[in-house]
Protein backbone atom coordinates (compact mmCIF):
# COMPACT_ATOMS: atom_id res chain seq x y z
CA UNK A 1 0.00 0.00 0.00
CA UNK A 2 2.77 2.57 0.81
CA UNK A 3 4.78 1.48 -2.52
CA UNK A 4 1.35 2.60 -4.03
CA UNK A 5 0.90 5.79 -2.55
CA UNK A 6 4.47 6.63 -3.16
CA UNK A 7 3.86 6.40 -6.71
CA UNK A 8 0.86 8.35 -6.71
CA UNK A 9 2.67 10.80 -5.21
CA UNK A 10 5.82 10.78 -7.63
CA UNK A 11 2.73 10.86 -10.62
CA UNK A 12 0.47 13.61 -9.15
CA UNK A 13 3.15 15.90 -7.14
CA UNK A 14 4.90 17.04 -10.44
CA UNK A 15 1.52 17.76 -12.49
CA UNK A 16 0.42 19.79 -9.18
CA UNK A 17 4.09 21.46 -8.87
CA UNK A 18 3.20 22.37 -12.35
CA UNK A 19 -0.39 23.40 -12.42
CA UNK A 20 1.10 26.42 -10.32
CA UNK A 21 3.50 27.82 -12.38
CA UNK A 22 0.82 28.31 -14.56
CA UNK A 23 1.10 31.94 -15.18
CA UNK A 24 -2.17 33.74 -14.87
CA UNK A 25 -3.27 35.89 -17.85
CA UNK A 26 -3.18 39.52 -17.17
CA UNK A 27 -5.35 41.88 -19.36
CA UNK A 28 -5.52 45.62 -19.71
CA UNK A 29 -8.09 47.70 -17.09
CA UNK A 30 -10.00 48.70 -20.11
CA UNK A 31 -12.03 46.38 -22.07
CA UNK A 32 -10.96 44.73 -25.62
CA UNK A 33 -12.76 43.59 -28.04
CA UNK A 34 -12.31 41.66 -31.22
CA UNK A 35 -14.78 40.42 -33.74
CA UNK A 36 -15.63 36.95 -33.91
CA UNK A 37 -18.22 36.43 -37.00
CA UNK A 38 -21.65 37.29 -37.74
CA UNK A 39 -24.98 35.01 -38.16
CA UNK A 40 -28.32 36.60 -40.47
CA UNK A 41 -30.82 34.06 -40.84
CA UNK A 42 -35.13 34.17 -41.04
CA UNK A 43 -37.24 33.73 -38.66
CA UNK A 44 -41.39 34.33 -37.40
CA UNK A 45 -41.98 37.81 -35.51
CA UNK A 46 -43.69 35.95 -32.55
CA UNK A 47 -45.95 39.22 -32.11
CA UNK A 48 -47.39 39.24 -35.33
CA UNK A 49 -46.36 36.64 -37.02
CA UNK A 50 -44.27 38.27 -40.17
CA UNK A 51 -41.01 37.23 -41.24
CA UNK A 52 -38.04 39.06 -39.87
CA UNK A 53 -34.65 39.39 -40.83
CA UNK A 54 -32.41 38.75 -37.41
CA UNK A 55 -28.49 38.30 -37.17
CA UNK A 56 -26.29 37.37 -34.36
CA UNK A 57 -23.20 39.06 -33.56
CA UNK A 58 -19.68 37.67 -31.94
CA UNK A 59 -17.67 39.43 -29.79
CA UNK A 60 -14.87 38.21 -28.15
CA UNK A 61 -13.79 40.48 -24.90
CA UNK A 62 -11.16 40.93 -22.19
CA UNK A 63 -11.50 43.31 -19.81
CA UNK A 64 -8.66 43.19 -17.11
CA UNK A 65 -10.35 44.88 -13.59
CA UNK A 66 -13.74 42.42 -14.82
CA UNK A 67 -15.91 45.02 -14.48
CA UNK A 68 -18.28 44.66 -17.48
CA UNK A 69 -22.01 44.62 -17.19
CA UNK A 70 -24.36 46.61 -15.72
CA UNK A 71 -27.46 45.82 -13.40
CA UNK A 72 -31.00 46.68 -13.73
CA UNK A 73 -30.77 48.75 -10.67
CA UNK A 74 -27.74 50.88 -12.32
CA UNK A 75 -30.07 53.45 -13.41
CA UNK A 76 -28.52 56.45 -11.41
CA UNK A 77 -25.43 58.61 -12.83
CA UNK A 78 -23.60 57.86 -14.31
CA UNK A 79 -25.82 55.06 -15.97
CA UNK A 80 -28.95 57.08 -15.51
CA UNK A 81 -31.41 56.77 -18.76
CA UNK A 82 -30.21 59.68 -21.23
CA UNK A 83 -26.39 59.15 -20.21
CA UNK A 84 -23.82 58.02 -22.64
CA UNK A 85 -23.13 55.11 -20.18
CA UNK A 86 -26.92 53.68 -19.90
CA UNK A 87 -26.02 51.59 -22.43
CA UNK A 88 -22.40 49.54 -22.10
CA UNK A 89 -22.49 48.06 -25.38
CA UNK A 90 -22.92 50.73 -28.36
CA UNK A 91 -23.43 49.79 -31.98
CA UNK A 92 -23.31 51.87 -35.18
CA UNK A 93 -24.83 51.19 -38.70
CA UNK A 94 -23.62 52.20 -41.80
CA UNK A 95 -24.91 51.30 -45.38
CA UNK A 96 -22.60 50.85 -48.46
CA UNK A 97 -23.30 52.60 -51.34
CA UNK A 98 -21.19 53.00 -54.59
CA UNK A 99 -18.47 52.11 -52.31
CA UNK A 100 -18.71 54.17 -49.56
CA UNK A 101 -20.44 53.84 -46.14
CA UNK A 102 -22.70 56.22 -44.80
CA UNK A 103 -24.73 56.09 -40.92
CA UNK A 104 -28.29 54.48 -41.22
CA UNK A 105 -29.85 56.41 -38.12
CA UNK A 106 -31.49 54.15 -35.95
CA UNK A 107 -33.15 54.78 -32.23
CA UNK A 108 -30.72 54.60 -29.32
CA UNK A 109 -33.05 51.68 -27.93
CA UNK A 110 -32.40 49.38 -31.67
CA UNK A 111 -28.62 50.12 -31.68
CA UNK A 112 -27.93 50.34 -28.20
CA UNK A 113 -27.42 47.23 -25.32
CA UNK A 114 -26.94 46.91 -21.60
CA UNK A 115 -24.94 43.93 -20.94
CA UNK A 116 -25.69 42.17 -17.77
CA UNK A 117 -22.91 41.96 -14.75
CA UNK A 118 -20.56 39.03 -15.45
CA UNK A 119 -19.17 36.99 -12.65
CA UNK A 120 -15.46 37.52 -12.04
CA UNK A 121 -14.07 33.82 -10.58
CA UNK A 122 -12.69 34.28 -7.20
CA UNK A 123 -9.55 33.61 -7.80
CA UNK A 124 -9.25 35.52 -10.88
CA UNK A 125 -8.73 39.66 -11.52
CA UNK A 126 -9.87 39.73 -14.86
CA UNK A 127 -12.37 38.32 -17.25
CA UNK A 128 -12.56 36.98 -21.18
CA UNK A 129 -15.57 35.43 -22.64
CA UNK A 130 -17.61 36.22 -25.88
CA UNK A 131 -20.49 38.70 -26.39
CA UNK A 132 -23.61 37.94 -28.54
CA UNK A 133 -25.91 40.58 -29.71
CA UNK A 134 -29.04 39.49 -31.35
CA UNK A 135 -30.07 42.10 -33.61
CA UNK A 136 -33.99 42.43 -35.63
CA UNK A 137 -33.26 44.63 -39.03
CA UNK A 138 -35.92 46.45 -39.45
CA UNK A 139 -35.08 47.95 -42.20
CA UNK A 140 -33.77 45.71 -44.69
CA UNK A 141 -31.65 46.46 -47.56
CA UNK A 142 -29.87 45.32 -50.72
CA UNK A 143 -26.86 47.30 -50.21
CA UNK A 144 -24.41 45.52 -47.42
CA UNK A 145 -24.22 46.79 -44.54
CA UNK A 146 -21.97 46.85 -41.18
CA UNK A 147 -21.96 47.69 -37.56
CA UNK A 148 -19.20 49.98 -35.53
CA UNK A 149 -19.41 48.31 -32.16
CA UNK A 150 -17.57 49.48 -28.75
CA UNK A 151 -18.74 48.51 -24.59
CA UNK A 152 -18.09 50.49 -21.76
CA UNK A 153 -16.78 48.70 -18.26
CA UNK A 154 -18.23 50.07 -14.92
CA UNK A 155 -15.00 52.14 -14.31
CA UNK A 156 -16.22 53.69 -17.43
CA UNK A 157 -13.27 52.88 -19.58
CA UNK A 158 -14.25 52.67 -23.32
CA UNK A 159 -13.25 49.43 -25.43
CA UNK A 160 -11.47 50.09 -29.22
CA UNK A 161 -13.65 50.22 -31.92
CA UNK A 162 -14.22 47.15 -33.86
CA UNK A 163 -16.40 46.40 -36.99
CA UNK A 164 -18.32 43.70 -38.79
CA UNK A 165 -17.26 42.51 -42.12
CA UNK A 166 -19.70 43.44 -44.71
CA UNK A 167 -23.54 42.21 -44.15
CA UNK A 168 -25.46 41.08 -47.28
CA UNK A 169 -29.25 40.02 -46.46
CA UNK A 170 -30.81 37.86 -49.29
Amino acid sequence: MKFILKIATALCLPAFILSGCRKEEKYPAEPVITFSGVTVYKTIDTLLGNEIVQMNIRILFTDGDGDIGLTDADTVPPFDPGSPYYYNLVTTCYEKKNGSYSEVPEPASFRNYRIPVLPVPANKHGIKGEIQVKKDLYSVTSNPIKYDIYIYDRSLHKSNVISTTDITVQ
